[in-house]
Order: C-alpha cells, then sequence, then structure tokens
C-alpha cells in the first residue's frame, strides 16, 4: 500500500464530494487503515454516489461525507458499501412496453405502450419484499433484534 494510492484515493474521495481538504498524516494513515481492510477506489465512488443521492433526497446530510465520517471509521464506511451495493442490486426494473398498431379511418401509427404487471404480481413482490424486510430484523439468530 503506497503513499501514491494513498494520494489517488484522496484526490478521487475530493472530486467526487467537492471536499479541498489536504492530505496531512493523520489522513495518510487514515487512507492505509482504509486500503487494509480491503476497499478500492470503486468502493469509494459507490459509496459517495449512493451518499449523494441520500443527501439530494434529504435522507442524508451533508456530514455523512466527512472525511472522519467516511474514512477514518472504517466500519462506518463498510455499512455505507453494503448499503450501497443492496440499493444498487435492488434498482425497480424499467417497465416493459409493447408496440401496437392504431388505427382511426385510413390512417394506422405504431405506438408503444407500457405494460403494467399483473396485481397478483404485485402482491407476490410485497410479499417477499417484506419477508425480506422481517428476515433482515431477525438477524443469523432467528429472532427479532
Amino acid at each position: 500500500m503506497s503513499r501514491e494510492l494513498a494520494e489517488k484515493l484522496h484526490r478521487i474521495y475530493c472530486a467526487e464530494t467537492g471536499l479541498e481538504i489536504p492530505l496531512r498524516m493523520g489522513r495518510d494513515r487514515a487512507w492505509f487503515e482504509w486500503m487494509r481492510a480491503g476497499n478500492t477506489a470503486q468502493d469509494l465512488v459507490m459509496v459517495i454516489r449512493f451518499l449523494k443521492k441520500g443527501i439530494a433526497r434529504q435522507a442524508r446530510n451533508l456530514g455523512c461525507l466527512r472525511f472522519k465520517n467516511l474514512i477514518e471509521q472504517v466500519d462506518y464506511f463498510d455499512e455505507e458499501l453494503a448499503m450501497a451495493k443492496k440499493a444498487a442490486s435492488q434498482r425497480p426494473m424499467a417497465p416493459r412496453t409493447v408496440q401496437e398498431t392504431q388505427v382511426v379511418g385510413d390512417i394506422r401509427r405504431t405506438v408503444e405502450r407500457q405494460v403494467m404487471p399483473e396485481p397478483e404480481a404485485k402482491s407476490e413482490l410485497v410479499k417477499k419484499v417484506f419477508a425480506d424486510f422481517r428476515s433482515q430484523m431477525r438477524g443469523p439468530s432467528g429472532r427479532a433484534a
């Protein structure tokens, strides 16, 4: 783990967050600990962008991007990374579309229409989401946390 890699990560952090902070000895050490935990530049970008989306939705505040919160607290970063990965894997699929031909008199045109899922399929999805949530709340022991 080199000083050059720490400098590169710090430049990425500053560019992604918009926070221009100097890379001093304490921050240098924090980057080495962060890298030693197995984190990558891709992880850093994913988490920062995830947090910025939360800030834009007003679900988070700017403090979540602070260096001491995000990099110096490696456990905090691990949690944020897990949430970012989970959110990325659960992105809603784009609605399915079909093309239809409409005829009015002697005018024909092709239009694209969104196909909504059947209500039964929606209720099954809702059941699955709640079941996943309940199992997460129970934790590994199987009991409610």
